[in-house]
């Protein structure tokens, strides 16, 4: 079923940059949630080290603001190089810590619970006309086919950086909130797409045959679909470091990052309960950064350079 839809993010090693944080909380009612923790594995000077972030953003960059249609041109022009220094002048103009939101949620959905990306945020400000849209990227993934049904779900990407969690996770429940009750609109967004050049003819009849079955139908298969939610959540993790040890400060980043999520969860089941979407799957990533606020925009600001 994956054969004609392919990550496009994948360079780099994320397990060499990010280390996972075990814990054991659960944020709603479906078997597909997930929350995980990571935090950047190198460490100076009893702080984060985020050159190894801004290399694998680096060699991403074109991937994540061209379509899959886009990078083939480059491909058969033969300009393969010219694809992160077209995408680098492409977002100088941006906000920087909106990009670092939002590829950091693309990178995420893509190399985490492998869900393709349908759109990034720059392909669905250039696809979204009059209607702008409000997820940070959209994607597409596939689940266990049965002999007569195929079932997927799509996954509105939102994400937030800031210094204090508690804000960053109000502001990205706002956004969910404002995806969920525009839904059709942002699925009309990708099913604009299928009638440009974003997808190979390939994968346009097969995103065709399942997003819109009344159009193209389903190779006799009936679809099952769900929406799903994926939420990148940065913060300053806010352990002071004047009297702690190197080692004090590595045997302590994994104890504060549990107590966190274990103190916010309470919290976030309730959103997704008020929001009505205790059923719906999320896939939560929270990355602490030294200092969000400036870290979140000097991150781009080097990856752009």
């Amino acid at each position: 079923m994956t054969e004609t839809l392919q990550q496009t993010m994948t360079r780099g090693q994320f397990d060499s940059v990010f280390t996972e944080v075990a814990h054991e909380e659960a944020i709603n009612e479906s078997e597909y949630s997930k929350v995980r923790l990571f935090y950047l594995s190198n460490i100076d000077d009893r702080a984060f080290d985020t050159k190894g972030l801004v290399k694998l953003l680096r060699q991403n960059l074109g991937q994540y603001f061209f379509s899959r249609g886009e990078i083939k041109q480059f491909e058969q022009e033969d300009d393969v190089q010219s694809i992160g220094l077209e995408a680098a002048s492409g977002l100088r103009e941006q906000d920087y810590s909106r990009i670092f939101e939002e590829i950091m949620i693309c990178y995420l959905l893509e190399n985490r619970i492998g869900a393709p990306k349908l759109m990034s945020r720059p392909e669905i400000l250039s696809a979204s006309g009059k209607y702008v849209g409000n997820s940070d990227s959209i994607h597409f993934l596939p689940l266990d086919e049965t002999p007569d049904a195929i079932r997927f779900q799509l996954v509105f990407g939102s994400a937030n950086v800031q210094g204090f969690l508690d804000s960053a996770i109000d502001t990205v429940f706002q956004k969910i909130e404002s995806i969920n009750s525009s839904k059709q609109n942002e699925k009309c967004l990708v099913e604009g797409s299928l009638f440009t050049k974003s997808f190979s003819p390939e994968t346009n009849e097969y995103l065709t045959n399942l997003l819109t079955p009344k159009k193209g139908g389903s190779k006799h298969k009936r679809t099952i679909s769900d929406n799903a939610f994926g939420v990148f959540i940065g913060y300053s993790l806010g352990m002071k470091t004047d009297n702690r040890s190197t080692e004090d400060f590595l045997a302590d980043i994994d104890k504060k990052m549990v107590a966190d999520i274990q103190h916010y969860t309470p919290a976030i089941k309730k959103r997704i309960k008020d929001a009505g979407l205790s059923q719906n799957p999320f896939y939560f990533f929270f990355i602490p950064l030294n200092d969000a606020e400036s870290e979140k925009r000097s991150i781009i600001e080097n990856v752009l350079r």
